[in-house]
């Protein structure tokens, strides 16, 4: 007489169960590294954001704004995790921002403008270094 399975056998689920395991183990580590790059476009995405919001300022009031002065204008939001150091002075800016949270790679971004640039060709420029 012939014995009628119904169901996988514990080796049956074990084997499965390893395997997943295993593609698990190979898939974690590229989720972190897409995490740190989205992460990254959004510490771009602030400079980028208060960079217009400076030329806005300027426009209206003819001197750059300091960090102060741009978040009495409402003139920009920050993504969550993203610190921000904006300093100004009448004919230039400097942006720094920073996630600390990013674990691979660069986790900061700058922009240099007009006579606060280091040098003409990073006026304007942004660095992640």
């Amino acid at each position: 007489m012939q014995r009628k399975s119904d169901g996988f056998t514990f080796v049956e689920m074990l084997v499965v169960v390893t395997i997943i395991g295993i593609l698990a183990t190979l898939a974690l580590p590229r989720l972190g590294a897409m995490r740190s790059r989205s992460q990254l476009a959004a510490v771009k995405s602030d400079v980028r954001n208060i960079e217009s919001a400076e030329e806005a300022y300027f426009a209206d009031h003819g001197v750059y704004g300091t960090d102060t002065d741009l978040s009495i204008a409402n003139a920009y939001n920050i993504s969550n995790g993203n610190s921000i150091t904006v300093t100004a002075t009448d004919n230039g800016y400097t942006v720094h921002a920073t996630n600390s949270s990013i674990s691979n790679g660069t986790s900061s971004c700058s922009v240099e403008a007009g006579t606060d640039a280091t040098t003409p060709a990073l006026d304007g420029k942004m660095t992640c270094p």
